[in-house]
């Protein structure tokens, strides 16, 4: 099996993982913004009590955009030489609430200075995720 067949097969254990986080990141946004929506359509709500709803939106949003950077970073071939810090970071973001989910501590550093690297980017995201994955099953 190459490469790319490889990673092809783990890609998907990724997602698999973390799809539940990013549907609850999702969630949030959702439920916080029709909360906003029906009681200032209601007139049951004034600035200052509708404030923790659009704090939680605002962070769930936040959220949600990082997943979803993730998963486009991991999901798009990527052009150039790879960056194992940028690669770290994306499969961080998906799978430490994931490993978190699943009351198990990830904890992972080191993607907070760019670390360029001559391997592909194939081979430098299936390293990565295969020893998260491992880590966490």
């Amino acid at each position: 099996m190459d490469i790319d067949a490889l990673w092809a097969a783990t890609l998907p254990q990724v997602i698999g993982r973390a799809a539940h986080e990013l549907k609850d990141a999702l969630n949030g946004v959702t439920l916080n913004l029709e909360v906003l929506r029906s009681r200032s359509a209601s007139g049951k709500g004034d600035a200052k009590s509708l404030e923790s709803f659009a704090k939680a939106a605002s962070d769930q949003l936040e959220t949600l955009t990082a997943r979803t950077e993730a998963v486009l970073f991991l999901a798009r071939p990527q052009k150039g030489a790879a960056d194992v810090a940028m690669t770290l970071k994306r499969l961080a973001v998906l799978l430490v609430p994931a490993a978190k989910a699943d009351r198990i501590t990830l904890t992972v550093e080191g993607y907070d200075v760019s670390m360029p690297t001559a391997a592909g980017p194939v081979a430098v995201q299936l390293a990565l995720a295969s020893g998260l994955l491992a880590l966490i099953k």
